[in-house]
């Protein structure tokens, strides 16, 4: 079995102890499964994309973020739509610290792990919106067609005010918990599908009590 290591913003979590870079160092083993928390992905969509040959992506992500190398870069390519959507986030010199230590390293960005959690759950949906509250942070998800196009992070307080709430359209599937509920205005409740699931007490019984 795989140990698993949390990253947040400041510290690295290891059977529910922190740790800071250097600490990390000495409890990483062979095989290690990677959440990383607290830090939003950035999202680029690009058209006409027909084939996601390795060459193609080489040369997008060349043009995008040049020889920077402390960024974490996944793509996923619609071959129906001919798009490619490229996912990064900015922490990669912390995860360096693993990387180099571990044999078997798997990164997972919380907000993929949270898609994870609902295709495995609620079948044959394709497009919805996943809003969810973890360690006090609300983490919202747009899903097209089976990929991530939007990606937002804020804390309680700031996403009640944010302007996303009013993007959501009349009949649109929202996937949350019963907990966070709160936040969406009963103006705007009204015209949703929402359905409940417990994601975060999946990701708390996965990721944190092992």
């Amino acid at each position: 079995m795989k140990d698993i290591i949390v990253s947040t913003k400041d510290e690295f979590i290891f059977k529910n102890k922190l740790y800071d870079e250097i600490a990390i160092k000495s409890v990483v083993k062979k095989e290690i499964d990677l959440f990383i928390f607290e830090e939003n992905i950035l999202i680029k969509e690009f058209e006409n994309i027909k084939k996601d040959k390795e060459a193609v992506v080489e040369k997008i992500v060349r043009e995008e973020f040049g020889d920077e190398n402390d960024i974490l870069i996944h793509y996923e390519h619609d071959k129906k739509r001919k798009k490619l959507y490229l996912y990064s986030m900015g922490n990669g010199r912390r995860v360096k610290n693993i990387i180099n230590e571990a044999k078997d390293l798997r990164i997972k960005p919380i907000q993929f792990y949270i898609k994870e959690i609902v295709e495995s759950k609620i079948k044959k949906l394709r497009n919805y919106i996943i809003i969810i509250e973890l360690r006090e942070i609300i983490y919202s998800l747009y899903i097209k067609e089976n990929f991530i196009i939007k990606s937002f992070m804020k804390n309680k307080n700031d996403f009640i005010l944010s302007d996303e709430l009013n993007d959501l359209e009349t009949g649109s599937t929202v996937i949350m918990s019963k907990e966070v509920e709160d936040i969406i205005p009963e103006e705007i409740k009204y015209k949703l599908h929402i359905i409940y699931l417990e994601i975060g007490e999946i990701i708390n019984e996965k990721v944190f009590k092992v």
